[in-house]
């Protein structure tokens, strides 16, 4: 009997963002009037990278619940782009984009509770993967509530 392995090496942080695959981003919204604000990691239609959403840390002005949603519409507004944690390294494909909206858009998958501390980590406990055409949403179960998130995710090729 062979003593064959099929284990598959553990890629380290470091490695990965030396070789620029690891990237990090906020995006925020402002609060609106009779509004849920929604911030969102998509990864674009025809995109050639699969996206691994690692962490998220959200924060607002109140204590606040939000959801986070699977979502496969780009929000209307792209926002800033991340930035390769290899700094000087190419651009991510994923976009941060953001929209006001009564109601919330895409399908519930976690929440978060703020509490009183107004900031608060997700505590993914494995990477959420978005295909081409699909993004996470965060937005708050409050109208009229603000809310910024900070994004660390990695793009591996399709």
């Amino acid at each position: 009997m062979s003593n064959l392995s099929l284990a598959v090496p553990f890629l380290d942080r470091d490695f990965l963002v030396r070789q620029g695959f690891a990237f990090h981003g906020i995006n925020n919204s402002a609060a609106l009037a009779g509004n849920n604000s929604h911030v969102q990691l998509f990864n674009p239609v025809g995109s050639s990278v699969v996206v691994f959403l690692d962490d998220l840390t959200v924060g607002g002005i109140l204590p606040l619940i939000v959801r986070l949603t699977q979502h496969t519409t780009a929000l209307t507004f792209s926002l800033t782009a991340g930035l390769n944690k290899n700094i000087g390294g190419d651009a991510p494909v994923a976009e941060l984009r953001s929209q006001q909206q009564s109601g919330f858009l895409g399908t519930e998958f976690a929440n978060i509770d703020l509490g009183p501390a107004l900031r608060q980590r997700a505590g993914i406990k494995s990477p959420v993967q978005l295909a081409a055409g699909q993004g996470v949403v965060v937005v708050p179960t409050t109208q009229n509530a603000g809310l910024f998130v900070s994004w660390e995710w990695r793009e591996r090729l399709a």
